[in-house]
C-alpha cells in the first residue's frame, strides 16, 4: 500500500508516523539549513536557489505540522500540494494567528516560484524575490508559535519551552549577511 512503509518488524501506516512532531522538526531542520547555506555562500551577491529552496521548505512543513496538530490528515495536508499561501490560510482556519504583514508579503511573494517547484529545475527569465531574511523571520516565528500546539498533540508538553527555545535560536544564530538582499534576476 502506497501510504504505508516498512519500518523494522512491519509496517506503520503514514497516520501514525507523520507527526506534527515531526514537521516541526523538519521545518526546524530546512530552515536552519537555509540560513547556513545562506551565509556560507562566499558569491557575495544573492542568496542561492538551494536557500531559498530550503526556507520555503521550512515553512511549508511548519504550516503543516500546525495543520497535523489541529486533526488534519495526511490527505488533507497532500490536498494543499506545495502552496505556502495555502498552506498559511488553512493553518489561519485553524486558529493560526496571522503573520506579521511583512512576512506574510513575503510568504505571497515567493508562494509560486515554490509551489512551481522552480528552486529545483531550470526557469529562465526575470523574477524578484523576497529578501531571504523575511522568510527565516516568519519561518522562526511560526515555529515558536506553533510550539504549544504541536507538542501538547504529540502528547509531550514538556517540550514547548525547548522547541521554543531552539526556534529563537535559530531567529538568532546571525543575520545573513549584509550582501543577503532581495534578488531581482
Amino acid at each position: 500500500m502506497a501510504s504505508e512503509r516498512l519500518s523494522g518488524e512491519g509496517t506503520i501506516p503514514t497516520e501514525e508516523r507523520t507527526t506534527s512532531f515531526g514537521l516541526w522538526r523538519f521545518a526546524r531542520d530546512y530552515l536552519e539549513a537555509a540560513r547556513i547555506l545562506a551565509n556560507a555562500d562566499r558569491r557575495g551577491q544573492f542568496p542561492s536557489q538551494v536557500s531559498y529552496q530550503c526556507a520555503c521548505q521550512g515553512l511549508e512543513l511548519a504550516f503543516k505540522a500546525y495543520l497535523r496538530a489541529s486533526g488534519k490528515t495526511v490527505d488533507d495536508l497532500r490536498a494543499l500540494g506545495h502552496s505556502l499561501v495555502k498552506c498559511m490560510h488553512a493553518a489561519m482556519a485553524a486558529g493560526l494567528r496571522s503573520p506579521s504583514a511583512e512576512h506574510v508579503a513575503a510568504i505571497q511573494k515567493i508562494d509560486n516560484y515554490y509551489r512551481e517547484h522552480e528552486f529545483r529545475y531550470i526557469v529562465t527569465g526575470s523574477k524578484s524575490y523576497p529578501n531571504l531574511v523575511d522568510l527565516l523571520a516568519a519561518g522562526a516565528g511560526l515555529l515558536v508559535d506553533i510550539a504549544s500546539p504541536v507538542a501538547e498533540q504529540f502528547g509531550h508538553p514538556e517540550h514547548v519551552h525547548r522547541m521554543k527555545r531552539e526556534a529563537s535560536t535559530l531567529a538568532s544564530r546571525g543575520a545573513l549577511k549584509a550582501s543577503q538582499v532581495s534578488p531581482t534576476t
